[in-house]
Formats: structure tokens, C-alpha cells, sequence
């Protein structure tokens, strides 16, 4: 089975600017493990995981009390402040074997899936599960 039989092709993506706390909503609310961050092209530049949400407290933190000592607001941390790139990722014509290897050698949850650099889906382990198991079909 290839990477393309096996991903969901509809991603919700984030782009840099996307502020973290709506990067969290989005997580949250969409039970998702990470999100691609991709550039005005659709290209793939990064991606965000819950760990790299929890760095931006952090950065929160230390770039506030920085902006509001000189700029007397609080400074947004945004994606691209956060996200783990340069982001590993698999094509569609991938061995989904291939796919589970990293996932398991690397502790992934979630492996993009890219044709050049545009994102064309993602892998997780609930889209292995739907393709190891698929549903059967109910007698007429």
C-alpha cells in the first residue's frame, strides 16, 4: 500500500502568522496531533505539535516583559516562532511501511505527505488504522 492510499488528503494547514493560541484552538478543537505550516504557496515550511505550543509560553514570557518594558504592549508569538523545521515528510508513492517506520523510529504522530513541496495530505495513525481496516460491506 502506498502513502496515498493510506492519507487524508483534505489538511488543515497553518500559515507563519497564524497567532499560537489559534494554532492550540485548532489542535484542540480538531483533535489533531500536529498541523503543517506551509507559505503563501502552499509549500511546506514547518509544523506544530502540542510540544512545540507548550515553547510558547516560554517565548510569551520572555519577549512580553521585553515589549512592554520598550513598547509598553505584549509581542504575538506566532507559528513560525515555534514550529519544528525543517519538517520530515514522505510522497504519495511512498511504501506505507516506510511511513510506519518513521513514525515509530522518530515518535511521530503525524507525517506530512508532499509532492515537491506542496503538501498533498497527511498520515496518522488513525489513517493507518482506516486502512488496515477497511469497512465491509453490509449484505443486501
Amino acid at each position: 500500500m502506498k502513502a496515498r492510499d493510506a492519507m487524508t488528503e483534505t489538511v488543515q494547514t497553518l500559515t507563519s502568522d497564524t497567532p499560537v493560541q489559534v494554532a492550540a484552538e485548532i489542535l484542540r478543537s480538531n483533535g489533531f496531533s500536529a498541523a503543517p505550516v506551509t507559505d503563501d504557496d502552499g509549500n511546506l515550511v514547518g509544523i506544530v505539535t502540542p510540544s512545540d505550543l507548550s515553547k510558547a509560553s516560554t517565548i510569551g514570557k520572555s519577549a512580553g516583559q521585553t515589549a512592554r518594558r520598550f513598547h509598553r504592549h505584549a509581542v504575538r508569538v506566532h507559528a513560525c516562532d515555534v514550529m519544528t523545521t525543517p519538517v520530515e515528510s514522505m510522497t504519495p508513492g511512498a511504501d506505507v511501511a516506510q511511513v510506519v517506520a518513521m513514525m515509530l523510529e522518530r515518535h511521530f504522530d503525524c507525517v506530512p505527505i508532499v509532492d515537491g513541496r506542496s503538501i498533498v495530505g497527511v498520515i496518522t495513525p488513525a489513517d493507518l488504522f482506516r486502512a488496515a481496516n477497511p469497512p465491509t460491506p453490509t449484505p443486501l
